[in-house]
């Protein structure tokens, strides 16, 4: 079997395993869509049979690149699935879709043929430094403030050899670790203790040439045409060197084949001054540790206090503008619904939002019965 079939193998295997693995056992919420679960994780057990028999398939290299791109993506949506009823079944369809959308039409009695056709785009899920919720801001100011600490302490995580720091978040999808780097990003004592700062979203698809691309256009405010890495090693270089930077490289994928990259774009990045810093987020604990060598600059994301998940809950479903139903009589409901969200920021936001439009107490016992 070539490396690529083989690669396709473990990644279809890894999104069997996390189709019933501990995020949705943990969190109980599989609220009306079990069989939904239980038909994507029979699908894809179906791929994978097809995969082990690859060896008889005659698939071009690059398509293939294209489908372990696009089953990685598959991949992290169902461990970033919202774990309310609206938001799952909107994200579980457009993974069926993209089903479709691969050529994967496997029936039971036909499993010898797969046709790749990855004409889609991929959806678009790119961030920015600009922090869209300031509720989000609930239960996270100690970590911020603790962040902001150890990147502002140029002599935490110092290499003899000049290499660029590195401050790793890391966690499960939904516990916000996007909104804890934007909190740091725009900290007043960020601003002032670094010349420059940019924000880079990088997602599954770690390219170190796009990154570099991505940190000139953000620092010249423009987008950056140059296409020969050379050149654009020596302009990035060019920019940064003896400027005291904080770059920020947001939800990073990377796996053991793209650790080059990263080592190519770790020395590139190491003509700054000292103290400069990069932080990044990830799901990974492999590659928070990978990037992030110092265990002092690294940081398990966890999820919030009852207490801070409960106001958190409340900002959103009594926010402003909400009519009808006895707050008092709701205030208990909503703390059982609070409690099955498992202190995911993610689950409350999501819960708080959808509860605002729910008046009458019957309504709210409704939801609250049906969370499993």
């Amino acid at each position: 079997m070539a490396m690529g079939d083989v690669a396709i193998v473990a990644l279809v295997k890894e999104v069997v395993r996390r189709l019933t693995s501990e995020v949705f056992k943990e969190f109980d919420l599989l609220w009306g869509i079990k069989g939904d679960i239980l038909s994507l994780k029979e699908d894809f057990t179906n791929i994978q049979v097809v995969l082990e028999d690859a060896q008889w398939k005659h698939i071009k290299e690059k398509e293939v690149d294209l489908w372990v791109m696009s089953l990685r993506s598959a991949c992290l949506k169902v461990e970033n699935v919202l774990l309310i009823k609206l938001d799952i079944r909107r994200k579980l369809d457009a993974i069926k879709s993209r089903r479709s959308e691969l050529g994967l039409k496997l029936t039971p009695g036909d499993l010898s043929h797969v046709d790749v056709d990855v004409t889609g785009e991929m959806p678009n899920r790119e961030t920015s430094s600009l922090i869209h919720d300031s509720l989000l801001v609930l239960g996270r100011n100690e970590e911020m403030e603790r962040v902001t600490e150890k990147i502002c302490n140029k002599d935490i995580g110092k290499h003899e050899n000049g290499e660029i720091r590195v401050y790793g978040i890391w966690g499960m999808g939904g516990v916000r670790k996007t909104t804890l780097a934007q909190l740091v990003y725009n900290h007043e004592r960020i601003n002032q203790y670094f010349e420059l700062k940019c924000w880079i979203y990088v997602s599954e698809n770690f390219q170190h040439k796009e990154i570099i691309k991505g940190i000139i256009t953000s620092i010249d405010k423009c987008e950056c045409t140059l296409t020969s890495l050379d050149v654009l090693q020596e302009s990035f270089q060019n920019k940064l060197r003896g400027k005291k930077f904080l770059i920020v490289l947001d939800d990073v994928w990377i796996e053991d084949g793209e650790k080059k990259g990263w080592e190519e774009l770790s020395k590139a990045l190491s003509c700054g001054a000292e103290g400069s810093i990069v932080l990044m987020t990830t799901r990974s604990r492999t590659t928070s540790q990978m990037f992030a060598k110092v265990p002092e600059l690294q940081h398990n994301l966890g999820c919030l206090s009852e207490e801070d998940s409960l106001l958190l809950f409340k900002k959103f479903a009594f926010a402003q503008g909400r009519e009808g139903g006895d707050i008092s009589e709701l205030k208990p409901i909503g703390r059982e619904m609070v409690e099955k969200c498992k202190g995911l920021p993610l689950a409350v936001k999501t819960l708080g939002s959808l509860m605002w439009s729910k008046r009458s107490t019957r309504d709210w016992e409704h939801v609250k019965d049906n969370i499993i």
